[in-house]
């Protein structure tokens, strides 16, 4: 019995940490805590748009500690605000050799290629942070984007509707596709989709203009004059040219001619110094005429 306590004892005497591991232990979670402020801190300042500030709290923050990815990808996020795309890659590169990976990461590194215009390998990236992380819609907007500016317009529109389901109450999905439904000449697909996103952004008045401006082309007039009218008629909203060359369109087609007149004439009282398109002149003339 004696000798099983001896070497009880003498076993738990091998695993008690000496004096010094016991300090570096408490030195690194300390380190550890103090890093985790600093990074809370920098996220503060990103908010507040105090990007030299970021850089150098987050900075501070790896320095304490080298495990965190959010670190590097806010370092890098802040570098492409104060646009220095040099500093932006150093630090997702930085993440890279401490062995660490996310899908912010690869999203940020996507970020970067498509800036060189390496859209290949920025779709590749995208892709990678959809797959770690598919609940992201801004993985999934960037992937489709990308896959349009690489002429694959079929391919995005594919992509946003197989994942649709996953963002029931976000409409940029909706958007988007809309955007690439005219882009591919369906003018009632895109008044569709558009039509779904302007009930989950019922809000937006870009969405709503939009929409508008489809309707007019679909030939849906009394469904664009529902949305465009109101646009012009808040007194905050732009006074744009499109709507009302849209709405104007409109109350031709309904055989209203004095509306559309009302409505460039308005126009042009807002607006004296903005001289008029073709497309314009071409709707004056049709009034006037």
């Amino acid at each position: 019995m004696v000798l099983v306590g001896a070497a009880a004892i003498m076993l738990n005497g091998c695993h008690k940490p000496s004096h010094a591991e016991a300090k570096q232990h408490a030195e690194q979670r300390w380190n550890e805590v103090r890093a985790g402020v600093k990074l809370q801190l920098a996220r503060q300042q990103y908010d507040g748009g105090l990007f030299d500030d970021v850089v150098r709290t987050v900075s501070e923050s790896i320095a304490l500690d080298s495990t965190r990815p959010e670190s590097y990808v806010l370092l890098a996020q802040a570098n492409l605000e104060l646009s220095k795309p040099a500093s932006t890659e150093q630090a997702i590169e930085a993440a890279r050799r401490a062995g660490l990976d996310s899908a912010d990461l690869h999203y940020m590194r996507g970020v970067i290629l498509e800036q060189r215009n390496d859209l290949r390998a920025a779709v590749g990236e995208y892709g990678r942070a959809r797959t770690m992380n598919a609940e992201n819609v801004d993985y999934l907007v960037a992937h489709a984007e990308c896959l349009v500016a690489l002429d694959r317009p079929v391919e995005a529109l594919a992509l946003l509707d197989e994942n649709r389901n996953r963002f029931d109450e976000d409409g940029t999905v909706a958007v988007l596709a809309g955007r690439i439904a005219v882009l591919l000449g369906d003018w009632e697909d895109a008044a569709a989709r558009l039509g779904q996103a302007a009930v989950a952004l019922s809000d937006s008045r870009v969405v709503a203009e939009e929409l508008g401006l489809l309707f007019v082309r679909a030939g849906r007039c009394a469904e664009a004059v529902a949305l465009l009218r109101p646009l012009l008629d808040d007194a905050g909203v732009s006074e744009g040219g499109a709507a009302r060359r849209g709405l104007a369109t409109c109350y031709l087609d309904r055989g209203d001619p004095a509306s559309a007149k009302e409505v460039l004439i308005d126009y042009s009282r807002l607006r004296p110094d903005d001289g008029p398109d073709l497309e314009t002149v071409r709707v004056f003339d049709v009034v006037c005429h």
